[in-house]
């Protein structure tokens, strides 16, 4: 359901679309605000609507091919997204998410496709280059990242410190052993090099150890390295319960799915007498309007969240756990944001037990956990 900021926000567009007839700002506000709330065939059809008045607005071709990858129409979206790279062919953003879209039809020549386009920019500037590069990294391409990076790179040497660049580049994607690697084999500043020294402050890690990863051939993560910061801080935990005690079950969604039916039986199978025992999920529904097992649980929708009804993106309050907070900020933007609405609800909930389904949702649960001093968290990943 939407919260009372949207609400009020969807009446004052809407208003202003009965008193003035079609608005392009009004569409896109109002097409916005449902595909926030995840309501994704209102945000289909708003998006339309702005998409007819203006054909070439990226924010209204964005939104639409957004909501059709939601609802599953891929080649509907994937039509769109090939207009948006031509509009925007700058937008890592764009060609990655089209690139992924092919893949998820299978349509690998389509996708080949693509890449043959994103390689034959590199040679046009050294913008199309990084964004070959960082592209490459982003599909862990690591054959196509060499071959652009030695058949281009002569062509740029001139102009700028490459290695600088593609540390940069390496940096964006999490890798930062190897964003290290290139700023020895280069003039070593920059803002590159203040970056990493950034996160080695936040997260206690000597540049020596990033160094001996590069040299060993191994890879050494942002995340991880925030992640283990947190670990080493965190080392505080409530007591359990004596009596009754408390059992969270979390999961990203309740789609139909093994691993989903097996989290519904067990919500459902729980005695209460012994245990006070809720469900979090990100989304009841299915985004893409499928079917779930929310009748499985009918009769304990009283003690089910939804986390997508919170708007929030900060801590509320003081943790158990005292941390630097900027390691969130080193976190994968989804990751990061269901860890805060995570960390809000167990804060105010102290369960005994977390009991996490599903492979991300075992990551963001677990970090949650730790900050808030949960004693005991277990994931299970499919049937495991």
């Amino acid at each position: 359901s939407l919260s009372r900021q949207g609400k009020d926000s969807l009446r004052v567009w809407t208003d202003l679309i009965e008193e003035n007839g079609e608005d392009l700002e009004g569409y896109l506000e109002i097409a916005k605000i449902h595909y926030n709330n995840y309501d994704n065939d209102a945000a289909e059809e708003f998006f339309t609507a702005a998409n007819e008045l203006d054909p070439e607005n990226s924010r209204g071709i964005r939104g639409l091919a957004s909501s059709k990858l939601r609802l599953t129409k891929i080649n509907e979206a994937v039509f769109l997204l090939e207009k948006l790279c031509e509009l925007e062919p700058d937008s890592v953003k764009n060609w990655e998410t089209l690139i992924e879209s092919y893949l998820r039809i299978e349509e690998n020549a389509l996708s080949d496709t693509v890449w043959g386009r994103i390689a034959s920019m590199s040679w046009e500037n050294i913008e199309g280059f990084i964004r070959a590069l960082e592209i490459s990294l982003r599909f862990h391409w690591k054959d196509r990242f060499e071959w652009i990076r030695n058949t281009r790179q002569d062509s740029f040497l001139h102009d700028v410190d490459l290695n600088e660049e593609i540390a940069s580049v390496f940096l964006r994607t999490g890798d930062i052993s190897s964003a290290m690697k290139f700023l020895d084999a280069g003039e070593g500043g920059g803002g590159a090099r203040e970056k990493i020294d950034e996160i080695c402050e936040i997260t206690n890690t000597e540049i020596q150890e990033i160094r001996s990863y590069y040299s060993e051939g191994r890879s050494m993560w942002i995340p991880a390295l925030a992640v283990r910061e947190i670990i080493r801080t965190c080392q505080k935990s409530f007591d359990i319960r004596t009596g009754r005690q408390k059992i969270s079950l979390v999961s990203s969604s309740l789609n139909r799915g093994g691993a989903e039916r097996q989290l519904a039986y067990t919500f459902r199978g729980i005695d209460r007498k012994d245990f006070d025992c809720e469900l979090i999920v990100n989304r009841l529904d299915n985004r893409s309007n499928g079917e779930t097992y929310q009748d499985l649980i009918t009769d304990f929708l009283d003690s089910t969240t939804e986390l997508m009804e919170s708007e929030t993106s900060e801590v509320n309050g003081k943790t158990r756990n005292e941390f630097d907070m900027r390691l969130l900020d080193l976190l994968p933007d989804s990751t990061k944001k269901n860890v805060i609405m995570l960390i809000n609800k167990f804060q105010e909930e102290e369960p005994d037990l977390v009991h996490c389904w599903q492979d991300e949702t075992i990551i963001s649960s677990s970090i949650a956990s730790i900050i808030c001093g949960v004693p005991r968290t277990m994931g299970s990943a499919r049937s495991m």
